[in-house]
């Protein structure tokens, strides 16, 4: 799915239609490499996924920030490869990513 794609399905989602996001907005943090911008396919929650263990946190206009992402990647869970679904198998049944 590119870009263009996944904000068109997203405002037709159900938390599209009410609650603006900017998805292309530029991230100025280098956490940013370390996770994508995602979406629950049943409403369009936005949310964002770590790159490595590809657990989902809420998305940061919605959650804790920056800073809570880097703590995540310097902590323990991530680096122990936290026990997550595989991507396919998440986006699959639960996310769009945005590529």
């Amino acid at each position: 799915m590119t870009k263009n794609d996944f904000v068109r399905w997203w405002l037709q989602t159900d938390f599209g239609q009410k609650k603006p996001i900017r998805w292309d907005s530029r991230h100025q943090s280098e956490i940013w490499t370390h996770f994508d911008q995602v979406a629950t396919a049943k409403d369009g929650t936005p949310k964002v996924m770590c790159k490595r263990c590809k657990r989902v946190f809420d998305h940061l206009q919605f959650g804790n920030g920056t800073s809570a992402m880097l703590k995540y990647m310097k902590g323990r869970g991530c680096q122990k490869g936290a026990k997550t679904p595989d991507i396919r198998e998440f986006t699959r049944t639960a996310v769009s990513k945005i590529a």
